[in-house]
């Protein structure tokens, strides 16, 4: 499968979770989601198993990104794309990720209580800290 189909899959998965609500460490879309977990959903629906672990507080630290990044080979990316992954930091190392999309990004937001789409503009531009694609398989 290409890397475009891929994207397009993920996309689609994670558009069809909009309106899911929040919960923390939350990985089906009937029970609730977190914003890692949306992205576990988005990688499935595209046949991407990730390595998951729900071993993280409510304010995830450095290193729960970390091995993320290490246990499931995510690619460093130069900017945002479809299908890539934003790891942002607010302020105290990197605690929230999101799924870009061609119009802006997708993410389970604490604050909203769900799922939510919108454009990719400040505030979120200044907190991104890293892209990154996931792997192929």
């Amino acid at each position: 499968m290409d890397a475009d189909t891929r994207s397009a899959l993920m996309i689609a998965a994670a558009r069809a979770c909009l309106g899911t609500r929040f919960r923390h460490q939350g990985r089906q879309r009937r029970h609730g989601l977190d914003c890692l977990g949306l992205v576990v959903v988005a990688a499935r629906a595209a046949g991407i198993a990730l390595i998951d672990s729900r071993c993280y507080s409510r304010q995830p630290s450095p290193s729960d990104f970390q091995y993320y990044v290490l246990a499931n080979r995510l690619v460093k990316a130069n900017k945002p794309a479809p299908g890539t992954v934003g790891v942002f930091d607010f302020g105290s190392g990197p605690q929230h990720v999101a799924l870009f999309t061609p119009s802006g990004m997708i993410h389970a937001y604490a604050p909203s209580r769900k799922v939510v789409e919108h454009g990719f503009g400040a505030p979120w531009t200044d907190q991104l800290s890293q892209v990154f694609s996931l792997p192929s398989s």
